[in-house]
């Protein structure tokens, strides 16, 4: 997700004129009149200023990154009063916390999944679309099932007695036992989207990340996997997700079509999502503590395969095997040792990078080599170092059982950086 400037209010820090391009100013356009289109419908309707629970969620799908600009630029030169009044309630909820909306704890169906990540793309879809999506799994003529990325409809009870396959590999999916049901599949769909050829599905959900190579890996995935005449259910970002976003579902579609899908439905803004920590975390930072819980919206796009695909699974890259994770002071790290970094630091952590998008494009990411789950990121100097570090940092005598863990005493040098990295590392997850 990117920003620029609104009627002379700034973008985010990390957005400087070298990223500024056409397509970015066009959406601002485009944002700033569907939000005031929205704001103006809410004052026709009622006459009177809205709450604020119905204002936020009228803006439901609008990328904050681009909404909050224009909600200062409505609040300040809308023509009607009401609308700059409404767009000034608007404002003071996103700069101010929320409290979390009851129902949206994973105390329903994933209560075993760990916190989200960043680096998983880990978006959940919220309660409703979940449901919905669990009455097309339950059709008589659904079955075998194949879900590409969908942990919480994986685990859902509503679908406990329908046979499914979940392709995801996210280290912290737990392993499954007791569910006689359900097969996973770790296997990374960016880099192997061929792992599903000849499953014979004849339903498959897909929740690709909302990137072009991620989404024609998913689009392919679910080709080989279907059987002639089965269904997918593929879900691609809305329109105002980001200024690329109908482009790249455009492309999308034709992808598909190239590997025998055949479009039979576009519902736009059908799926909703629950905001992950991470996510939380990155608008927190740059100063927007309200946030909704469901805010972000997404278009499920039905295909039907018409000839079974026949062409070569596309060549793509992916990283995802050089992360490792470490659980750590309650935290979820990934670390990529094959990334060393320069850093001046006493410590194994490194240089924080203060990340307020959660978008891969952000170039405050470039030569980062370790996230967690609360969008935190780091240029380590020595990952390898870290990870063992990381390995012991709830021990009572992380020392030691550093010393154990590589198998000779600590030098001098060690037992200090280890010591303020522990340190270092209880602070961050207790702040």
């Amino acid at each position: 997700m990117t920003s620029t400037e609104c009627a002379g209010h700034p973008s985010p820090d990390w957005m400087g004129d070298d990223n500024w391009n056409p397509a970015d100013e066009t959406f601002r356009v485009r944002l700033r009149a569907e939000a005031m289109r929205r704001l103006s419908g809410l004052c026709i309707e009622s006459g009177d200023l809205p709450d604020v629970e119905t204002a936020l969620a009228s803006m439901a799908g609008l990328d904050p990154l681009f909404l909050l600009p224009a909600l200062l630029d409505l609040e300040a030169h809308a023509e009607s009063a009401t609308t700059r009044d409404t767009a000034h309630v608007l404002l003071g909820a996103y700069n101010n916390h929320l409290p979390r909306s009851a129902g949206t704890s994973e105390s329903v169906a994933g209560s075993s999944l760990p916190d989200e990540h960043p680096l998983d793309y880990d978006w959940r879809f919220a309660d409703d679309t979940r449901g919905e999506l669990a009455d097309l799994l339950l059709r008589p003529d659904a079955t075998p099932v194949l879900l590409l990325g969908c942990p919480t409809l994986a685990f859902d009870e509503r679908v406990a007695n329908v046979s499914r396959i979940l392709v995801d590999d996210n280290p912290g999916i737990p392993s499954i036992t007791d569910r006689p049901q359900l097969t996973h599949l770790r296997r990374d769909l960016i880099e192997d989207p061929s792992c599903t050829a000849g499953y014979g599905a004849k339903t498959v959900v897909g929740d690709p990340p909302f990137y072009p190579d991620a989404m024609t890996a998913y689009a392919y995935a679910a080709a080989v996997g279907l059987r002639v005449d089965g269904q997918a259910h593929l879900v691609a970002p809305s329109s105002w997700a980001r200024p690329t976003a109908a482009a790249d579902t455009a492309q999308f579609i034709i992808e598909a079509a190239s590997y025998g899908l055949e479009l039979t439905s576009h519902a736009r803004d059908r799926a909703r999502y629950r905001t992950p920590k991470f996510e939380h975390m990155a608008y927190a930072r740059a100063g927007y503590l309200g946030i909704p819980e469901t805010w972000r919206t997404a278009d499920v796009l039905t295909f039907t395969l018409i000839t079974p695909c026949s062409v070569p699974a596309p060549s793509l890259e992916s990283d995802r095997a050089q992360w490792h994770e470490v659980v750590a002071a309650g935290v979820r790290w990934r670390i990529n040792p094959t990334r060393a970094a320069v850093s001046s630091a006493v410590d194994a952590l490194g240089e924080e990078r203060q990340l307020t998008t959660v978008s891969r494009r952000d170039p405050r990411r470039v030569g980062v080599n370790v996230f967690t789950d609360d969008n935190r990121a780091y240029r380590s100097s020595n990952p390898s170092l870290l990870t063992h570090v990381l390995h012991v940092t709830d021990d009572p005598d992380p020392l030691a059982a550093l010393a154990r863990r590589l198998g000779a005493p600590l030098t001098t040098q060690q037992m200090r950086v280890a010591r303020a990295t522990v340190h270092r590392i209880r602070a961050s997850a207790g702040a």
